[in-house]
């Protein structure tokens, strides 16, 4: 801890000061003990009679607080930043937490901006060290322990943009997170079962895998029967069948655990396509399917009130990329449809959004809105993003 020497002058009122500052700073936090108190004593250069007079009176504030056999420790400052009906109040309400996160990602904003401002060498070094080891986790497939570092790196942006008030405000609101804005989120490990007639099969188009050499691409052609395409150029790269999804096998799963109140993640990349044979039993195939099909059908048979794609740009738009370029507030089915005739909308894209937008539409008659993540509230709302209708 950076305690400094103390002045012989009003020894306490100096120590008081210190260590005010430096819980002000959040360089000691709430609930971290301090150094014991001859340790203490020696790294402020003062007698131990004037640090117990100093701990005295800080305790006496409420910003210090001793523990018996234990030490002496920050008081656990930050409290509930709301009573505990209305924290309750909250994580039932999904507007709430979409307030939560927008209110959030303004202040983090203005702090990032003070960073790149004001943070010094040492901040900017702590924070790339944090987002290598985020990185590393990531790439081990850690998710608690990238949680966890994603969490740190949040707070040390926080921290370096040296504001006491958006600090400990910040700090507030994790804790009003830990404690009551979150919900149990739960993956399932999808099946999507497609069907052994859809054209795809006969016509493989999905690129995956690293690009080939033409060497390699030949060689796995003929020995391991695989579809090859050569790309713009680039290279040689796998292609496999991308069929329609037609039902969710976990289904019943799902709507299991969001009835209990669970955030459920599910059909992640499409799901694992399978194919029910005639007595029932799935058998895996070498297939691709698109996530958006998949979730439009995850929204149908949990029979979603509103259908929402989250991508890359606000509203959709036709002739995109052009000088005429239009953006969509709302379009009907027909419309839709008339645009995808036209050519607007880029396959493996903004085409399949716009299809899995249309059959939900169809086989529910409820709305659809396709927007990007920042958008989120206003979209609900009605203020911005895109409307699919019947």
């Amino acid at each position: 801890m950076p305690f400094q020497k103390i002045e012989l002058d009003r020894v306490a009122e100096s120590v008081i000061t210190q260590i005010e500052q430096l819980i002000l700073r959040g360089i000691i936090r709430p609930g971290e003990r301090l150094p014991s108190e001859r340790d203490l004593a020696d790294r402020l250069g003062v007698s131990r009679p004037s640090l117990r007079e100093a701990i005295s009176t800080l305790q006496i504030r409420g910003l210090l607080t001793t523990k018996a056999n234990a030490g002496v420790f920050v008081a656990e400052l930050l409290g509930a930043p709301f009573s505990p009906s209305l924290t309750e109040l909250f994580s039932t309400h999904d507007e709430a937490v979409f307030d939560y996160i927008s209110f959030r990602s303004d202040l983090e904003g203005m702090a990032a901006e003070r960073v790149a401002n004001l943070g010094s060498e040492t901040d900017l070094k702590v924070i790339q060290a944090i987002f290598d080891k985020m990185k590393v986790a990531h790439d081990n497939k850690n998710s608690s322990e990238e949680a966890s570092l994603d969490a740190q790196f949040h707070m040390a942006i926080i921290e370096a943009s040296h504001n006491v008030f958006l600090l400990h405000m910040v700090r507030s609101m994790f804790e009003m997170l830990k404690k009551g804005i979150s919900k149990t989120a739960v993956t399932v490990v999808t099946q999507t079962i497609v069907d052994t007639e859809d054209p795809s099969f006969n016509h493989p188009s999905k690129p995956i895998g690293s690009f080939l050499s033409k060497e390699e691409a030949e060689h796995h052609r003929d020995n391991d029967g695989w579809h090859i395409i050569e790309d713009a150029g680039r290279g040689y790269r796998r292609v496999v069948p991308s069929p329609m999804a037609l039902e969710i096998v976990e289904m019943e799963a799902i709507k299991t655990l969001f009835q209990n109140g669970m955030l459920v993640i599910a059909a992640g990349g499409g799901g694992i396509p399978v194919i029910k044979d005639s007595s029932g039993s799935l058998k895996g195939c070498e297939a691709v399917i698109d996530k958006d099909f998949a979730t439009g059908i995850l929204a149908h048979q949990l029979n979603a009130d509103l259908y929402i794609i989250s991508t890359a740009v606000e509203k959709v738009c036709i002739r995109f990329g052009q000088p005429d370029q239009e953006t969509i507030d709302q379009m009907t089915i027909k419309e839709a449809e008339r645009y995808i005739e036209e050519g607007h909308f880029a396959p493996g894209s903004m085409l399949p959004k716009i299809q899995a937008m249309i059959t939900f539409v169809k086989n529910t008659g409820k709305t659809g809105i396709i927007t990007n993540p920042q958008n989120l509230k206003k979209a609900l709302s009605g203020e911005t993003g895109t409307r699919i209708i019947a």
